[in-house]
């Protein structure tokens, strides 16, 4: 699993609403997440499991 620094990282050249909709959480849930360093464990969970895939499919 991410942690949050590096999901932050790799959100910022990224269109937050489109990842919220993938994810599944409302935007402006990742629009705190990205002012703040506060998010609960399901949000970093779903973030991390998305990122972790783009990642995958980046590599093949």
């Amino acid at each position: 699993m991410l942690s949050l620094p590096e999901i932050k990282q790799l959100l910022t050249d990224r269109q937050l609403n489109v990842v919220a909709e993938r994810v599944g959480i409302h935007s402006n849930t990742i629009y705190r997440l990205m002012k703040t360093e506060k998010a609960d464990y399901d949000t970093i969970k779903k973030l991390s499991d998305y990122l972790e895939g783009q990642l995958e499919n980046a590599k093949q």
